[in-house]
């Protein structure tokens, strides 16, 4: 690609010290002589003159005629000068203007340069190159793995969100081949209940279920809190029968709802021979061991709740269970008597967090318990790491 041409050679600079007269302001060499000193004070015979009305002497007149002349000939000459200085003022400041000029022009190529350079250098980005599994665990740390509702202070809240690789694969054919080759990217599960009318969403679940093809599931199922409450009269079908045909591929499993939908999910009897995690939250009432039965959930190791106070009814394998965790949102969480029979059937546990509401009421029935001399004292030998706090609640 051929350079553009230059106006001016390459080493061009202004002239400094050149003898052409051309390359330099000309100056103008003041000089003071006899005659331009005041005649009061350099001439004697001339100074009375400016103290008395007497006409000058011939020789006196020549003489201050001569001092006119010669002043008035330099007074030309600084004339013409000045001329010639406002002549070549006017120059440079044309040329000035046009260097201004040349200086936008210069200024407007090299911002056009600067915006084909970032045009082209995202081209040979590093992320156009990256392999297909590099991209895949950037793509995998960029969902929303379910929050547990109440571990941090910003995850309080526990609603699904649209699955974000659904904007990853409009970017390029490469991303788009990279989220069909790793199934496991589309097996963490969002399911917001108050979309399932919308038949689009009942497909977009559907083809998420597909493009895991076996992989292990990680299923979220709660109702939205950023769109207006439309209470739907049961459970939809369409999500039961989904995790009907996928119950096997469930690994973790994440309910935020009220206590009907915790019935209605029992009509088809579910099972999930390999759930690891399970994890409740109830957004209306605190009881919903009556409505949850999930049969013996073998693999189950984890369980957490929120604002469930009736968890040690619930029919879990609790001798299983090594992660244990209770946590009080709403005020309705696990009191200190239920916490305490909860730990009593957990043989294995060996991580503990609770969140005991109402301790102050509990208190006495709750050292009765501990401090009893019967064989229904509680020890727990197991356990490595337990964090409790009590919330103490006024008015109550």
């Amino acid at each position: 690609m051929a350079l553009p041409k230059v106006t001016f050679p390459s080493d061009w600079h202004p002239c400094k010290g050149c003898a052409c007269v051309n390359h330099s302001i000309p100056s103008y060499k003041i000089s003071v002589t006899d005659a331009d000193s005041p005649i009061a004070d350099h001439l004697a015979d001339l100074g009375k003159l400016t103290r008395s009305n007497d006409a000058p002497t011939p020789p006196e007149e020549k003489t201050l005629r001569g001092m006119i002349s010669d002043s008035g000939k330099r007074i030309d000459t600084i004339d013409i000068h000045v001329l010639e200085l406002k002549v070549m003022k006017q120059e440079l400041l044309h040329l000035i203007t046009h260097v201004d000029k040349e200086l936008a022009e210069l200024d407007k190529e090299r911002q056009r340069l600067s915006d084909r350079v970032r045009e082209r250098r995202p081209l040979l980005s590093a992320l156009r190159r990256m392999p297909k599994e590099v991209l895949a665990h950037i793509f995998l740390h960029t969902l929303n793995v379910f929050p547990f509702p109440g571990v941090q202070p910003s995850e309080t809240l526990f609603s699904a969100i649209r699955h974000p690789l659904l904007s990853f694969e409009l970017v390029s054919r490469k991303w788009k081949d990279v989220l069909d080759t790793f199934p496991n990217l589309w097996s963490y599960v969002n399911i917001l209940i108050d979309r399932i009318p919308s038949s689009a969403y009942v497909c977009f679940i559907g083809n998420q279920l597909s493009r895991s093809r076996q992989c292990p599931l990680s299923v979220s199922i709660c109702r939205s809190d950023s769109f207006p409450f439309h209470r739907l009269d049961t459970f939809p079908t369409s999500i039961l029968m989904a995790l009907f045909t996928v119950s096997r591929r469930v690994r973790t499993l994440h309910l935020c709802l009220p206590d009907e939908d915790f019935a209605d999910m029992q009509q088809f009897h579910l099972s999930f021979p390999n759930l690891q995690e399970l994890l409740l939250s109830s957004s209306e009432t605190s009881e919903v061991a009556q409505h949850l039965n999930f049969g013996s959930l073998p693999s189950l190791r984890v369980f957490r709740a929120t604002d469930v106070s009736n968890i040690d009814k619930l029919s879990l394998p609790w001798h299983q269970i090594t992660h244990f965790t209770s946590m009080d949102e709403a005020g309705r969480g696990l009191t200190a008597r239920h916490a305490l029979d909860a730990l009593k059937m957990m043989s294995r546990v060996s991580v503990c967090r609770l969140s005991v509401c109402h301790f102050s009421l509990e208190l006495q029935s709750l050292t009765t318990g501990v401090t009893e001399p019967t064989t229904q004292q509680t020890t727990l030998t197991h356990t490595f790491i337990i964090h409790i706090s009590i919330s103490i609640r006024t008015g109550l």
